[in-house]
């Protein structure tokens, strides 16, 4: 598959989903994220050096008794829930996942249950890279949009990102 990580190993992505990428739009940057982070923890924008998808972006959907189930990569392909990527320089985010923990004061608790849940969801933590700074739109390098039908990473242009079609 070409896309820009193939002709730019040096890019690094952010992966996101069409409702979430609405905010990053609005605010014109990739904030850190703070769901779940402690007040003791620095917020990290996340990335990661997969040329296809980072399998721990999920979206948590209620269902019976207040539960949740995380939609992933085919649930959101099959629902037709639109998937982007921002993709940066690997300079943008330089820390990689042991920077990220230590330099972050994440619990070391809290670390092994990450990448125990990163394996189980086939992801890996060597590919994850991060800053503790807000991304602006002007160090955005890729803007990309997954098509489905065609099975690869497009240039992003304008559409709906609630999973209609236009």
């Amino acid at each position: 598959m070409e896309d820009n990580y193939c002709r730019n190993s040096r890019l690094v992505y952010h992966y996101t989903v069409g409702s979430n990428f609405k905010l990053i739009l609005a605010s014109g940057c990739i904030l850190p994220a703070t769901e779940g982070v402690s007040p003791a923890q620095r917020p990290i924008v996340w990335f990661s050096t997969n040329p296809l998808w980072e399998n721990t972006v999920t979206k948590g959907i209620p269902v019976v008794c207040g539960s949740y189930v995380d939609m992933g990569w085919a649930e959101f392909n099959r629902y037709g829930i639109p998937l982007i990527r921002i993709g940066v320089a690997l300079e943008t985010a330089p820390l990689r996942w042991r920077d990220m923990r230590e330099q972050g004061l994440i619990p070391a608790s809290i670390a092994s249950s990450l990448v125990r849940v990163a394996k189980r969801q086939y992801a890996h933590s060597g590919e994850w890279r991060g800053t503790f700074d807000p991304v602006p739109a002007e160090k955005w390098l890729a803007l990309e949009t997954y098509n489905v039908p065609a099975m690869r990473w497009e240039e992003y242009h304008e559409q709906p990102l609630d999973g209609r079609a236009a």
